[in-house]
C-alpha cells in the first residue's frame, strides 16, 4: 500500500496565518497567504509585507530581500506573534460552515487592508522616496503616481 500525503495529491493546501501567539488561545489575526489562498488572502499578504517592507531601511530591505523574507507590521504589544500554517481542504464543501468561514476571511481582510495601505503611505511620506518591495512590480503605476 502506498500512502501518499494529501498536499501531493493537491486536496489539501496549508496558508500561512498570524496569530497573536503559539498558546491554544491565542487570537487569530489574519490569513498571510503566498502561494495558496483566496485572492483577498493573497492580496492582504502582499499590502502587509509592502507596508513592512517600506517601514525598513534601504539596508534592511537588502536583507530582507536576498533572505526571502515576508514581512507585516504588528503592533508592539504583540510581542509573541506567531505564523502557523492551517491545512484547508483545496475543493471545500458547500456549507453553511463553510460560508461563514468565507464571510469571516474577507471580513479580516477588509479590515486590516486599510490600516496596512496607511502604513505604507505614511512610510513612503517619511522616507521621502518610492522603494518597491520585491513582491511588487517595480515601478508600477501606483507605485510612481503616474497611474
Amino acid at each position: 500500500m502506498v500512502c501518499v500525503p494529501l498536499e501531493a495529491l493537491k486536496l489539501v493546501e496549508f496558508i500561512p496565518h498570524l496569530f497573536e501567539s503559539d498558546k491554544p488561545e491565542a487570537e487569530l489575526i489574519h490569513a498571510y497567504a503566498i502561494d495558496a489562498g483566496e485572492p483577498w488572502e493573497k492580496d492582504l499578504a502582499t499590502a502587509a509585507h509592502r507596508a513592512g517592507y517600506l517601514c525598513l531601511s534601504p539596508g534592511q530591505q537588502q536583507r530582507s530581500i536576498e533572505h526571502d523574507r515576508r514581512l507585516f507590521p504588528m503592533p508592539s504589544h504583540i510581542d509573541k506573534l506567531a505564523v502557523i500554517g492551517i491545512a484547508r481542504l483545496k475543493y471545500r464543501p458547500r456549507t453553511k460552515m463553510t460560508a461563514a468561514w468565507f464571510a469571516k476571511s474577507k471580513e479580516q481582510a477588509e479590515v486590516f487592508m486599510p490600516t496596512y495601505q496607511e502604513i505604507a503611505g505614511s512610510a513612503v511620506e517619511s522616507a521621502g522616496e518610492i522603494r518597491n518591495s520585491p513582491l511588487e512590480g517595480a515601478n508600477s503605476p501606483s507605485e510612481t503616481g503616474t497611474g
